[in-house]
């Protein structure tokens, strides 16, 4: 494997954004929704270097008023996908958010939801965002094992949001918009590595 941070990307369109902002990166395709993000974690878990930083980098739906296409989420910490209401804090997030934000990319540090089933529609995500967090994905909390001896950080761009839920990737002004800031965070952090490596993942109910 190369240097710098291993991406993870659950959908074709996601590793290609990552690809084209860091062309020399490691970027594994892990496949949407918890059942294939479990699957990618157990297969990497013993492929990927203790100690290696690992980014889960894609789109994210918004739960919150006022989110626009092309946000971008770092991830403070995991709420939901988790019976027992766990959050899972993310110990490498502060990092990743000030080097995006010394690259000119300004980023929200914030919980991301994980749930194990698509939300549709205004109710469900109303429900999703009393957690805290203004975005929700699929695969972060499922994926998160692998941050017991490594990095673990997830990077999210709004796609659709609570005023205008996506029907499909063929919505094409908010899909180029969202891929597009997608592939300049890649860019950015193909360079990035926390500078404390000791405390890689950290749990709290």
């Amino acid at each position: 494997m190369s240097g710098g941070p291993v991406f993870l990307a659950p959908l074709r369109l996601e590793a290609s954004a990552i690809r084209r902002g860091a062309p020399a990166a490691t970027i594994e395709r892990v496949g949407m929704g918890p059942a294939r993000a479990a699957a990618a974690c157990a297969r990497l878990g013993t492929s990927i270097p203790a100690g290696r930083p690992v980014v889960l980098a894609g789109v994210a739906g918004g739960l919150v008023p006022g989110l626009c296409a092309g946000e971008l989420v770092v991830a403070s910490a995991i709420v939901g996908g988790d019976p027992e209401g766990a959050q899972l804090p993310l110990a490498a997030a502060p990092s990743m958010a000030a080097h995006l934000e010394a690259a000119g990319i300004p980023a929200r540090l914030a919980p991301v939801y994980s749930s194990a089933t698509i939300l549709h529609g205004r109710a469900a995500r109303v429900a999703a965002a009393s957690s805290g967090a203004p975005v929700v994905e699929m695969e972060a909390r499922w994926l998160s094992p692998l941050g017991a001896s490594r990095p673990f950080a997830v990077l999210r761009v709004v796609l659709d949001t609570l005023e205008d839920e996506l029907v499909s990737f063929a919505s094409p002004r908010a899909t180029v918009r969202a891929l597009r800031v997608l592939r300049a965070a890649a860019a950015a952090l193909a360079s990035w590595a926390p500078a404390d490596l000791s405390d890689p993942l950290t749990r709290s109910n």
